[in-house]
């Protein structure tokens, strides 16, 4: 909802309402609202474009509403109004929340690109995995042209419908097809690094090593990775477009197995072994002993007759000692990789375990 928009009906409505907004006074603003109609273009894009959903009988049912809004005082205050105006609406049967995303601030376009857009496409990921994509909706309209491509992409690429109000044609469509390329065994390949960049920025050569995988061992990373260099140093981060294609895929898997048994728990556990290893990075004993523990899937974890290498605290699946492999990494004041023995019997469920294990850490 764009509040200047106040500045195009009658004064002395809008003196009224402009009041409320300064007092912040969102219930009585939002109450003031339900005195226009809802397709009337001052009430915005947001109030709008909702109320074409239901009178063209897009939407059926409305369960939820979940406003994603800047990260600045008039997204918040935009949120608080738009709040109120559908609590009145629909004072029980419905839930109406909205929700600020960090980083979403347009004054600041280097935070914007990267963080605000990659924390937009993570928010509709989470509604991705935590509802039916069959009862979701994605309305677009209202927020940056940024906002609106990389929100209509990702929906498409989780099989979610994506709607828009065109301003000049006062009616509402859903966004065509995109044409994007997804290589799930890219993914699966690397998934251990999306993990790690979807989290955190990291630093080549202290946090991940050169040779490993960056920047020259595979062209596809060229649009999913952000290379920023600061104080000398280069920091690595998901783009826009690799957040979306590390979610996508996450949702895509996680949906794969959970239809899959849960991997058997391990009856006999134990505890970690280190082999002939005696240089150790401070800590591991613990982390390894802890993940035993909280995996109930896992029966040890070992680090003979594996190198260190420089790269976050995750799991991928690779060939050692003639077969497919559950490899862990833990980094402290330098990296060891570690064998993760489980109770997976099948390559597709080592592709589960890596997968919840990815997940498990933070």
């Amino acid at each position: 909802m764009k509040l200047e928009n106040y500045n195009k009906i009658d004064q002395n409505l809008i003196l009224k309402r402009q009041n409320y907004l300064e007092q912040k006074n969102f219930i009585a603003l939002g109450q003031s609202l339900l005195e226009s109609k809802a397709t009337d273009r001052i009430l915005g894009a947001e109030i709008n474009s909702v109320a074409h959903l239901i009178s063209e009988n897009i939407v059926d049912e409305v369960d939820q509403l979940h406003f994603l809004v800047s990260d600045t005082q008039d997204g918040r205050d935009t949120g608080e109004v738009l709040k109120y105006y559908y609590k009145r609406i629909y004072p029980k049967e419905v839930a109406v929340d909205f929700h600020v995303i960090e980083g979403l601030d347009d004054r600041n376009p280097k935070l914007f690109k990267n963080k605000g857009l990659r924390n937009l496409i993570k928010k509709i990921s989470y509604f991705a995995k935590n509802y039916s994509t069959e009862t979701l909706l994605i309305n677009a309209t209202g927020g940056y042209k940024a906002q609106i491509l990389f929100a209509g992409v990702l929906g498409q690429s989780l099989g979610i419908p994506v709607y828009y109000l065109f301003e000049t044609f006062r009616e509402i469509i859903q966004l065509p097809p995109q044409p994007i390329s997804l290589d799930s065994d890219f993914w699966v390949k690397h998934q251990d690094m999306f993990f790690s960049l979807s989290n955190n920025m990291m630093e080549l050569g202290k946090d991940i090593e050169s040779s490993f995988w960056y920047p020259q061992h595979d062209s596809k990373f060229d649009i999913l990775i952000d290379a920023e260099e600061i104080d000398g140093k280069t920091l690595l981060s998901l783009s826009t477009t690799g957040e979306i294609f590390h979610q996508t895929f996450f949702y895509r898997y996680q949906n794969r197995y959970r239809s899959e048994p849960d991997l058997d728990v391990a009856i006999e556990k134990k505890k970690p072994s280190f082999g002939h290893d005696h240089h150790m990075p401070h800590g591991i004993q613990k982390y390894l002993e802890a993940l035993t523990e909280e995996i109930p899937f896992i029966i040890q974890c070992r680090t003979d007759n594996l190198k260190n290498k420089t790269f976050p605290n995750r799991f991928s699946l690779r060939p050692h000692n003639n077969d497919l492999e559950i490899i862990g990494c833990y980094s402290s004041e330098f990296s060891c990789e570690f064998i993760v023995f489980t109770t997976a019997k099948t390559i597709e469920q080592k592709e589960k375990a890596v997968l919840l294990l990815n997940n498990h850490v933070k």
